[in-house]
């Protein structure tokens, strides 16, 4: 499911949980989650995390932060189709244009997006790296 789905729904059991099920009130009621917090301030949190994991339009929603790692939706203008790059990007300051730039590291070796072969259109945050589930030995 995509994310923009995700928040359609999560936003509409927001709206229901503005409805008192006891009274037919309208008020957040005091439906509480195992850590105090109600579950309408957690669907918002919810919400406002998948917005930042979203894709962003750079026409819409502008230049991505410098220097994190991203996955790019690229224009390539050679085939004239998008195409996403998921190893990591970054949008840099470059001192040699006096600007900034889109760059991808392979090993030692940084390669630049050539914005009229390889235009950025769309990016979203790279995810976390997968930090796996403890393993408990019982030999110890």
């Amino acid at each position: 499911m995509e994310i923009q789905k995700i928040i359609s729904a999560l936003k509409g059991e927001n709206e229901l949980m503005l409805i008192d099920p006891i009274t037919g009130k309208m008020g957040i009621p005091e439906m509480l989650d195992e850590t105090g917090r109600s579950f309408y301030d957690v669907h918002v949190a919810a919400i406002e995390a998948l917005k930042e994991y979203g894709w962003k339009e750079i026409a819409v929603d502008g230049l991505p932060p410098i220097g994190q790692p991203l996955i790019v939706t690229i224009k390539d203008n050679l085939q004239g189709l998008p195409n996403q790059l998921r190893y990591p990007v970054y949008y840099v300051k470059d001192t040699m244009i006096d600007g900034y730039s889109w760059k991808w590291i392979f090993g030692d070796i940084a390669n630049e997006l050539i914005p009229s072969v390889s235009e950025v259109i769309a990016w979203k945050l790279f995810p976390e790296p997968y930090q796996g589930k403890q393993i408990i030995d019982l030999n110890d």
